[in-house]
């Protein structure tokens, strides 16, 4: 799934499936994505919801209440990898007010989410964070540009703000995950540190690659994909 790709850390995850399912079409739709946010974004936390409640005839109640059952139990099944706080229905149309609970419950993940131990919610970010991805947005906007920058680019970008105090790999990292997660920069873990400043380009890039004869029949390698256009 290509999607995994747009993935940042320090995010609450919203997991949908359709209430008016069945559980084995529920269950089908809903392990895909927890498997990929449990593989890449260990420790994340995740809220599943199931949406349409207000459509549910009555007479599917009882069948929505074993399917809950399972998705609990579902949910229970990665609680070493991911932070699943709450398992709820909401529709647009009910007097239950389902759509405020959900807001609650994002507000409350949001408030005890953490990361090495401290909120994140509140946390101090160096006002350089800010110019580097006030850069890196006008950077987005330059449309002939190369839609990826290297590490020689991004070290030379932090000494043109006039910041020479980032040296080690982990402040890079850190500068780069905080860009990557409140603007267009997405940081590309690979080999060699390299940063995708259009995000749709990408997607473009990995549908061509995707739909590329060699994929299918399993003679692509990595010598022969080039971060370029």
């Amino acid at each position: 799934e290509i999607l995994q790709c747009f993935l940042t850390t320090d995010s609450v995850y919203l997991v949908l499936f359709d209430a008016r399912h069945s559980w084995d079409t529920v269950e089908d739709g809903l392990v895909p994505w927890l498997e990929v946010l449990a593989q890449r974004m260990e420790q994340s936390s995740v809220l599943i919801v199931g949406t349409h409640q207000d459509l549910l005839p009555m007479e599917q109640q009882e069948d929505m209440d074993l399917i809950l059952k399972e998705v609990t139990r579902l949910a229970d099944q990665y609680s070493d990898r991911l932070k699943i706080d709450t398992v709820l229905l909401v529709g647009l149309q009910d007097s239950q007010k389902t759509i405020e609970l959900l807001k609650e419950a994002i507000c409350r993940c949001a408030l005890v989410y953490t990361v090495h131990g401290k909120p994140v919610l509140g946390k101090k970010v160096p006002s350089f964070y800010h110019k580097m991805r006030e850069m890196a947005e006008d950077m987005y906007r330059v449309q002939e540009r190369d839609p990826v920058m290297d590490e020689g680019e991004y070290r030379r970008l932090i000494e043109d703000i006039g910041f020479r105090g980032v040296v080690t790999e982990r402040e890079l990292e850190e500068v780069a995950g905080f860009v990557s997660s409140t603007g267009p920069l997405l940081h590309c873990h690979a080999k060699r540190m390299c940063f995708v400043l259009d995000p749709g380009w990408l997607y473009s890039a990995l549908c061509a690659l995707i739909d590329d004869p060699a994929v299918s029949e399993g003679g692509l390698r990595t010598s022969q994909v080039i971060l370029s256009v």
